[in-house]
């Protein structure tokens, strides 16, 4: 529409231009055929009024700030009759000075140029009512200002209501007015042309039909009989070639073309909206007014026809509609309480239904008494209330939230946010107030708030480890990361301060060159997917179960409980485990080694006895006694084989003797050497003039074998193992050097290896039971252990000295044998005549050839023997038997009754019974097994019949020497 009056008011300074031109000569009109152009000089000054009353919009001129003319519009707008306002002041047209002036001030600005000047403005009507206009104005002759100024006006007052409708509510939308400006300045130019004296002149009805061409709105003329022969531009754009007559053609309702036609060839007019077809037989909305153009005399000249094409203001005003009822009925849908309140009017104009479920007061309660809400706060939120208030008038907006008492006493909590809408004037018009009912969120953010409390109470308390940290990026991966948070466990464990640790990198955290464990961290921290493992970690010595979770993006918690204690136990029982699998090996093998010792003694037994009786029947000077001394010495030598055998099976029962050290180690040479192996060199180094020692022989074949042992497995590839012995006097300052040590005089049994040698750790602890260097599997910890007590058990002590790849050397002192007198017994043995008795004898064996040559040789040294094959038999014989009995001689294993068991049961009836228990090997015979309790006698299988002899003497004389 703006532009509209800026084509009419250019056309309208061209023409005066032109008319004032002197050069210019009339000239027929482009384009018109005969009939139009005889129609347009029959608009006189009467027609051209007509055309000025006719169309939508006001136009006037103003002299010298005079009024000097008006349309019917311009007088129907503000309700004076058209001559009322003719002559008045043109200031009587504004509400009040300032509008005037502004105007005014704006209108200066025609005088600089010729384009028109349109502004928006504010009229006053009659009644006083204020009315938005839009104004176009334009000077009358460009070269003489003080013309007078024309100018069109338009009502646009429901127009500005439906924009700021529309603002406020679904946006802006923009309804433009179409407005036939140009129709109106081109009439406008034809009543100045008779002012100015130019009707006549042919330029000027050329001037006319180019304003005529250039208008929008779509202008159309007929004959008085309905025939169709002009039509502008727009008119052919908006329904292109209509035919001859358009009342028939162009209306959807031909009726209502009809009725239009018959009313102005009568000489009226008629305006209206009606709906025609387009150029693409589309239907269009249309604002038509319709007139007969008559001369002075009444006689109509021509139908004019001016179209509006208003489609798209109609759709505008549709969608509006429709935006409207949207709100509308969103507002009156949802729980949130909508409330606008009007300053200007002082009263609620709008109030959604809402306000009854929240507040529990009526609609029209709250309607009457816009303040009912705000006296439902709570009293203790009521400089909450005063607080949202003061930022409202201060800010122009608040937030605030309050507890409201509802009328049955129950309390909830809401929201409430106020806005102040002002007007164009920068005047607040209206306060909106959008009210929530948030108790659930209330509720939910005290139980929120409850939750993280009792978490952090939970995230301090806690005995695990938890630490949260973010990764740290660099080229887009993870290179460390920083923690954010640890619990007060972090700092027990660590040691670390939790405030040198929060915002810090692992790396400096930690002190490592890496970050921990980044890669398992970061796949959790990226993936989300939670992950658990156990780790040493060797900066704080500690074992860790680790869980990882993702709290966030690109961030990670740890929970780690420190297991230390439980991998050491773990450990200690993998190891003690391994420990007790190998004791069993080797306990199995040890009952095989000592059954099969056992036998063997048992067979020895027999050889050994029938051989030594045999000798007592063979002079020195017979062949034959060589052959039984042979066969006595391997014997001799099959015996300490099983010995040794029941050495290694640890079965072999404790019996002490005064042995020669050297002569004993000399025996165990050839078994030491094939149990070193041939890449190591034995070398065996005797002390001169040795004092004897009182041990268990199989004890000290033990003690070398472990030693030996351990030596072996020292020595990598080639190497030596040294034995050696010595008379050694331990002094006081010996003693104080090594606590275990007594001073006195000991025989020194020494044995050194070339092998890798021992740190002061291991030398630590080389004796504890199990402890072992060894591979899992191939050790017991048992050898040195077994070592260190059976050298206690003697009344010795042990030293080893060792460095590590320097070797190693244990030395054992073991204290030299004192007779009866206290003097140190020589090893030198006086030879005796085999001891001989007439005392009875019960002998318990099991195996029936023992039995038999055991009996012989009681029997050969002059006792009465009762032979017993079993336990039960014996205990029969002991029972039928009428004479006194003086010793039971018995096997110690025996089915059915251990022999012990059996000496218990005979003792019970004849509590003087001497007891002389005998055995390849003793397994559980003995309360300590192994050892032979006070008061117990033992002989070792196989023995010779001069050592059975010399053991009965002793026992039957009670004699415990040997």
């Amino acid at each position: 529409m703006r532009w509209l009056g800026i084509l009419g008011l250019t056309a309208f300074m061209l023409c005066i231009g032109r008319v004032q031109a002197q050069d210019l000569q009339p000239e027929q009109p482009d384009g018109l055929s005969a009939p139009a152009h005889a129609g347009l000089h029959a608009c006189t000054e009467q027609s051209l009024w007509c055309v000025m009353c006719a169309v939508p919009g006001g136009i006037g001129t103003i002299k010298n700030g005079t009024i000097t003319m008006v349309n019917d519009y311009i007088a129907a707008m503000l309700g004076y009759g058209r001559q009322e306002l003719l002559g008045r002041p043109e200031q009587m047209l504004y509400p009040d000075e300032g509008e005037y002036n502004l105007v005014h001030a704006e209108m200066q600005k025609l005088a600089s140029g010729l384009l028109p000047l349109t502004i928006d403005a504010r009229w006053k009507a009659k009644n006083g009512a204020i009315v938005d206009v839009h104004l176009m104005c334009a000077l009358l002759d460009a070269r003489n200002p003080s013309a007078g100024i024309v100018f069109t006006v338009h009502d646009i007052t429901e127009r500005k209501k439906a924009e700021f409708m529309s603002r406020r509510r679904t946006g802006r939308i923009h309804v433009g007015a179409a407005a036939a400006v140009g129709v109106l300045f081109v009439l406008m130019l034809l009543l100045v042309r008779k002012q100015i004296r130019l009707r006549q002149s042919e330029q000027q009805l050329r001037i006319v039909r180019e304003a005529v061409e250039s208008s929008t709105d779509a202008i159309g003329m007929s004959t008085p009989q309905g025939r169709h022969y002009y039509q502008n531009r727009a008119f052919d754009e908006l329904f292109g070639d209509i035919g001859e007559f358009p009342q028939k053609t162009l209306y959807v309702d031909p009726a209502v073309g009809a009725e239009v036609f018959s009313i102005i060839v009568a000489g009226g007019s008629w305006a209206g909206e009606v709906k025609m077809y387009g150029r693409d037989r589309s239907v269009l909305d249309i604002f038509l007014r319709a007139y007969a153009n008559t001369d002075k005399h009444g006689i109509i000249l021509s139908l004019v026809g001016i179209h509006t094409d208003i489609t798209e203001r109609r759709k505008t005003e549709t969608a509006l509609r429709e935006s409207e009822q949207k709100v509308s009925n969103i507002l009156n849908t949802i729980d949130d309480v909508v409330m606008a309140y009007s300053l200007s009017q002082g009263r609620v104009v709008y109030l959604s239904p809402s306000i009854e479920k929240i507040f529990g007061s009526t609609q029209e309660m709250h309607s009457k008494n816009w303040h009912l809400w705000a006296e439902s706060v709570h009293p203790d939120d009521m400089q909450n209330l005063y607080d949202s208030v003061a930022r409202l008038d201060r800010q122009g907006f608040s937030d605030g939230e309050f507890r409201i008492i509802r009328p049955d006493g129950s309390i909830i909590w809401v929201r409430s946010r106020s806005k102040i809408i002002y007007g164009e004037t920068g005047e607040p018009e209206r306060l909106d107030r959008i009210i929530s009912d948030i108790s659930q969120r209330k509720q939910a953010e005290l139980a929120l708030q409850e939750s993280e409390q009792k978490l952090a109470t939970l995230f301090s308390s806690m005995t695990e480890m938890v630490v949260i940290s973010d990764l740290v990026f660099e080229d887009g991966r993870p290179v460390n990361y920083r923690i954010s948070d640890c619990n007060r466990a972090f700092t027990e464990i660590t040691g670390i301060v939790r405030a040198e640790a929060l915002g810090r990198l692992a790396t400096d955290v930690y002190s490592t060159a890496e970050p921990p464990y980044l890669e398992e961290f970061s796949r959790v921290a990226l993936t989300g997917e939670p992950f658990r493992f156990e780790t040493y970690f060797a900066p704080m010595d500690k074992h860790f179960a680790v869980s990882v979770v993702c709290p966030g993006l690109n961030r990670f918690a740890t929970i780690a409980t420190d297991i230390t204690t439980r991998m050491q136990s773990e450990e200690s029982h993998a190891r003690l485990q391994a420990q007790l699998s190998q004791a069993q090996k080797i306990e199995s093998i040890g009952r095989l080694a000592g059954g099969v010792a056992h036998d063997f003694n048992n067979i020895l037994s027999v050889i050994l006895g029938y051989t030594d009786m045999a000798l007592q029947h063979v002079g020195p000077e017979q062949p034959l006694r060589a052959d039984l001394l042979e066969i006595r010495q391997a014997v001799e030598r099959s015996s300490n084989l099983t010995r040794q055998l029941l050495a290694f099976a640890r079965k072999q029962t404790i019996a002490p003797r005064v042995l020669d050290l050297n002569e004993t180690v000399e025996e165990m040479l050839k078994m030491l050497r094939r149990l070193i192996g041939e890449d190591i060199d034995l070398a065996w180094l005797p002390g001169k003039g040795l004092q004897p020692v009182k041990i268990d022989p199989s004890q000290l074949d033990q003690v070398l074998a472990n030693l030996c042992v351990n030596a072996r497995d020292a020595i990598a590839d080639v190497g030596r193992v040294t034995i050696a012995t010595a008379n050694v006097t331990l002094d006081e300052a010996h003693c104080a050097r090594h606590p275990d040590c007594t001073p006195g005089e000991y025989v020194m049994l020494a044995v050194s290896d070339t092998g890798c040698g021992m740190d002061r750790e291991t030398l630590a602890n080389i004796f504890d039971p199990f402890f072992t260097t060894k591979d899992i599997g191939t050790g017991t910890g048992l050898g040195l252990s077994t070592v260190y007590g059976i050298v206690k058990q003697n009344n010795g002590c042990i030293e080893v000295a060792s460095e590590p790849g320097q070797g190693t050397r244990f030395i054992i002192y073991l204290p030299q044998y004192l007779d009866d007198t206290g003097e140190i017994a020589g090893s030198d043995m006086p030879c005796r005549p085999v001891a001989q008795g007439t005392e009875t004898v019960l002998l318990a064996e099991d195996e029936p050839a023992n039995l038999e040559m055991y009996g012989k040789m009681l029997a050969r040294l002059g006792y009465t023997v009762l032979p017993a094959s079993a336990p039960e038999e014996c205990l029969r014989l002991a029972r039928e038997h009428k004479g006194r009995i003086d010793l039971l001689l018995t096997d110690v294993v025996m089915p059915g009754m251990n022999g012990p068991d059996l000496a218990q049961c005979l003792l019970a009836d004849a509590p003087g019974l001497k007891c002389l228990f005998m055995s390849g090997y003793t397994d559980k015979a003995f309360s300590h097994p192994g050892v032979i309790e006070p008061g117990m006698q033992f002989i070792q299988k196989p023995f010779s019949l001069e050592e059975l002899a010399d053991k009965i003497r002793s026992v039957l004389d009670g004699s415990s020497d040997r």
